[in-house]
């Protein structure tokens, strides 16, 4: 990742005087239909006749959100303490 920092906002390590701790994270929204495994795990799970419904409800629940590649609040590291100035 790329961190910019003006320089005079930053310290002689470049590192910005006004930020306790820095996150850097990736958000992403991964559409597993477009998975190669996807109509593979259809037909093992939902039985090899099984169709998925061509609608924006079925296309929009297997889209997952994700921060760093985890999902469902498993992200384990990003602590900071109470009032402290974060940077994402």
């Amino acid at each position: 990742p790329l961190i910019i920092t003006r320089r005079s906002s930053a310290d002689a390590a470049g590192r910005p005087k006004d930020v306790d701790t820095e996150f850097v994270v990736a958000f992403e929204i991964t559409n597993e239909v477009g998975s190669y495994l996807y109509d593979g795990n259809v037909a093992q799970f939902l039985g090899s006749e099984a169709t998925v419904p061509d609608t924006d409800a079925a296309e929009r629940s297997n889209h997952m959100h994700n921060i760093n590649g985890m999902m469902f609040g498993n992200l384990q590291g990003l602590t900071a303490l109470a009032e402290t100035v974060v940077r994402w």
